[in-house]
């Protein structure tokens, strides 16, 4: 278990879990802003590649709350899950978790280390509901 991603496996097919996020997504009052299909990009060049979606995610009301404190906290966002099979054809998702120290030396007297992990703590929910 690496400390710096949340992961998490699904038995479903590929697709079925795309469909899953996005519903599991609005159940927790975000959006989709996009559905970034990288397995595309990399046979537009040529490349071979398993399934691999980057999911962007967006709760218009938490990134305004963060946007007025900084408008650099825009570089924070959208969110995103990361959907992609393995080399042993299981669909993994994934995310990135914030770094408190980096977040808190970024963006000094601003306590944003607690709207992280409540964005953190609504990402882990949203991928267990679309597994």
């Amino acid at each position: 278990m690496n400390p710096y991603f949340f992961q998490a496996e699904s038995n479903k097919s590929f697709e079925a879990v795309i469909n899953d996020l996005k519903k599991a997504v609005e159940n927790h009052e975000f959006s989709v802003l996009s559905i970034i299909d990288m397995q595309k990009k990399f046979q537009s060049i040529g490349k071979e590649s398993k399934g691999l979606s980057i999911v962007q995610l967006c709760n218009a009301e938490m990134s305004y709350h963060a946007i007025s404190m900084s408008k650099n906290m825009s570089c924070m966002m959208p969110k995103d899950i990361n959907v992609y099979e393995d080399d042993n054809n299981k669909v993994q998702l994934v995310f990135m978790r914030a770094n408190t120290d980096i977040l808190e030396g970024a963006f000094p007297n601003m306590n944003i280390s607690e709207l992280s992990a409540k964005v953190g703590h609504i990402l882990e929910a949203i991928i267990e509901e679309a597994i």
